[in-house]
């Protein structure tokens, strides 16, 4: 069943509220994309199996210890067993690959030897006590490709599972009061987002501002205080479209993006991006940012795009308030890394002195994914740095 992203908080949300010790049943949520997904294995223009660690689970490193097969001393070459992970070969790509790029596991043995890392990729979820929901990741440049050109609304597809089968091993401790507030407040981001009556750049702002007061009711511990917050924003029309709040926003981008110097680097190739930012720097200021001409990228399709790279951060990230109570930080971090995409392939355009094409913005927009999604290392210091803004 396909349902607009203004549904879910009668799919779900309600669900919580009124039967969750009752039902004994998953309700399933997925990007509109998700099942369309499909990996183009050798023709793909980056290989996922390279340029990051690549962790085993339990059950897979124990499959291949007792493995007997044909692949016996090739799996034992390659896998890491104390460290629970991949090896890498000299030029960092998986030493289960062939010359074609392709796994002989999946060649020889079928898709379901692999482990729950390469089975899954780049299919991610999340999952709460009742409720799991599915996205592909940005870091793939094929999902990028599809979800950044998508010119529809930002929909989902929910269904329900008869065996929840969690992958949690309880959820003993899950503030479902606090959820219930997180499922609707994120139906009203949703809504802010897809209102384009106004600016994205005033949607963000309200986003953020709508976020700031929920945290500071959750820190004074007044979970139902936030009811009235989340009405508040409700009504899109009273939400004002403020034409300076691109320039304030580009200006915070660009006064914080060296935190992008400080992260774990995954890839040595994404150095190339940032020797060409701190170039710009050196030479330039924000103002010329805001002014760029997107001249093949008129302002509706720029500003959609913007608005689908922030709809899949915060669909992916911001439930996750639940576990760690960082409401404004996870919205934050969504808001700065989707202007962070923005600015690096404008910054690229101004350098390289180059019409800006969106083959070029779904390159640089799974990039970054790809530097950031792969690391923990990295969400923490971004979420953590976003905090603050």
């Amino acid at each position: 069943m396909l349902v607009n992203h203004c549904a879910l908080k009668d799919k779900y949300c309600y669900f919580i509220d009124r039967y969750y010790d009752k039902i004994p049943f998953m309700r399933v949520v997925k990007q509109k994309a998700y099942d369309g997904f499909s990996c183009v294995n050798s023709e793909c223009s980056d290989n996922c199996c390279h340029g990051w660690q690549i962790d085993i689970d339990e059950d897979s490193l124990s499959y291949f210890r007792e493995y007997k097969g044909a692949l016996k001393s090739l799996i034992d070459e390659a896998v890491d067993y104390e460290n629970s992970c991949i090896k890498m070969n000299g030029n960092g790509h998986c030493a289960l690959l062939n010359k074609k790029g392709l796994c002989r596991l999946v060649l020889e043995e079928g898709e379901d030897v692999l482990s729950t890392v390469c089975h899954m990729y780049p299919r991610h979820v999340e999952e709460y006590d009742g409720l799991r929901e599915w996205s592909i990741s940005l870091s793939c440049p094929v999902a990028a490709d599809t979800l950044i050109r998508n010119t529809g609304k930002n929909e989902y597809v929910c269904e329900e599972d008869d065996l929840p089968d969690p992958l949690e091993d309880d959820f003993d401790d899950f503030d479902t009061f606090f959820f219930t507030r997180l499922c609707d407040s994120r139906d009203v981001i949703f809504d802010i987002l897809d209102n384009n009556k106004l600016s994205i750049y005033s949607r963000m702002k309200h986003i953020l501002e709508f976020g700031k007061k929920l945290q500071g009711l959750l820190e004074e511990n007044d979970i139902i205080g936030m009811d009235d917050i989340i009405d508040e924003y409700s009504d899109g029309e009273k939400l004002l479209n403020d034409p300076s709040d691109k320039e304030s926003l580009v200006k915070m981008v660009f006064e914080n993006d060296p935190v992008l110097y400080r992260m774990e680097r995954l890839d040595h190739k994404w150095d190339d991006e940032l020797v060409m930012l701190n170039l710009f720097h050196e030479k330039h200021t924000a103002d010329e940012i805001s002014s760029f001409d997107l001249s093949l990228l008129n302002a509706p399709d720029h500003e959609k795009i913007l608005e689908n790279v922030l709809h899949t951060f915060i669909y992916t990230y911001y439930l996750g308030a639940v576990y760690d109570d960082e409401i404004y930080a996870k919205l934050s971090m969504s808001v700065f890394c989707t202007l962070l995409i923005d600015e690096l392939f404008v910054i690229g355009c101004i350098m390289e002195d180059k019409e800006p094409v969106i083959e070029d913005y779904v390159h640089i927009a799974y990039r970054f994914a790809k530097e950031t999604e792969h690391s923990d290392i990295n969400l923490d210091m971004l979420e953590e740095h976003c905090d603050k803004l």
